[in-house]
């Protein structure tokens, strides 16, 4: 439980990082690479919720070959 909560505290802290880093970027190269990483984030989430989705599907039982 605790670590859960955790990596979503970990999780939510990188996203208004990200966050900040695009909408006040120091220069244009700043904010391609803040582009870059915030797809990269995006990404990221999407593979995580996937995985996410694919555990929690039932499993069917492991077939055995006859010895």
């Amino acid at each position: 439980m605790v670590e859960r909560q955790a990596q979503w505290l970990v999780r939510a802290i990188r996203l208004v990082l990200l966050r900040s880093r695009l909408m006040l970027p120091n220069s244009p190269l700043q904010a391609q690479d803040a582009q870059r990483d915030a797809a990269q984030e995006e990404q990221r989430l999407r593979m995580r919720a996937a995985l996410v989705w694919l555990e929690a599907r039932p499993q069917p039982p492991r077939w055995r070959s006859p010895a």
